[in-house]
């Protein structure tokens, strides 16, 4: 897991993938999407990319610490294979429902405090 933050922290250098993120972030689409299938990995590793940068975001903000760091932590493994190479989308996806469901129980615990 330690590998799949460092290469997050490789992606968004004005918007971009570094070279390395960029290849782990190839290498997955391309194994999501064999040859010929060459405009299916365009757009998996733009959508990868856009990911990982949200989830790069995320890490710097909102998830910097405390559950939500958890949470993305939690997301990013769940969704990481061989140890390298992750699927971004799903972890961003994973991370979402997590932000969803402790909103939920938060309103929930205050609405309960209330009556």
């Amino acid at each position: 897991m330690r590998y799949a933050w460092a290469v997050l922290l490789l992606v968004a250098s004005a918007g971009t993938a570094h070279a390395d993120a960029w290849q782990d972030i190839k290498a997955f689409c391309t194994k999501e999407w064999p040859a010929p299938e060459y405009r299916m990995q365009a757009h998996c590793v733009t959508k990868q990319e856009q990911a990982a940068i949200a989830v790069l975001k995320l890490m710097q903000g909102e998830a910097s610490a405390g559950s939500m760091h958890a949470a993305l932590a939690v997301c990013v493994h769940k969704w990481e294979a061989d140890g390298r190479q992750v699927d971004w989308r799903m972890a961003l996806h994973c991370y979402d429902k997590e932000l969803e469901a402790y909103g939920w129980l938060q309103q929930r615990q205050s609405d309960m405090m209330k009556d």
